[in-house]
């Protein structure tokens, strides 16, 4: 258990370091850069650090639509991993914009099909759609509006 603390208290700074030497290498805005910030997010989230999240996750999201454009795959599967870590933080309402967000981008690909970009593994859309419905039990079982 101690042996796992300690590790956890290094990561962060070895994956700020690697953030550094990507920004450096590629640019403060290359999607190298947002697939380092993804994984800072999700090390963050497991630490409890929903600050630093959600600063992350937006950070990725907006060099994603910058590159690859609002429709990418990588922009919905990054706004799904915010809106759960949204989720998880008690953030209701927050989670499900972005869900439906994600859920909007889907329909609009999928009405669109020359566009090669969609979703087409449909795994973003079910995490998306099971969390909305857990979102969904929430509201109803405590009453939020």
């Amino acid at each position: 258990m101690i042996e796992r603390e300690r590790e956890k208290r290094f990561l962060e700074p070895l994956c700020k370091r690697a953030l550094e030497i990507r920004e450096k290498c590629f640019g403060k805005d290359h999607p190298d850069v947002g697939k380092q910030l993804n994984n800072l997010a999700l090390l963050c989230l497991n630490q409890g650090k929903y600050e630093r999240v959600e600063e992350y996750y937006k950070r990725a999201i907006e060099i994603y639509t910058t590159h690859y454009g609002i429709d990418d795959p990588t922009v919905a599967k990054t706004k799904n991993n915010l809106a759960s870590a949204y989720l998880r933080e008690g953030k209701y309402k927050l989670a499900a914009q972005l869900y439906q967000e994600v859920l909007s981008t889907e329909q609009t690909q999928t009405q669109n099909t020359t566009n090669s970009n969609s979703l087409h593994d449909g795994s973003t859309i079910a995490i998306t759609l099971k969390n909305l419905g857990r979102l969904s039990s929430l509201f109803s079982q405590f009453h939020f509006h």
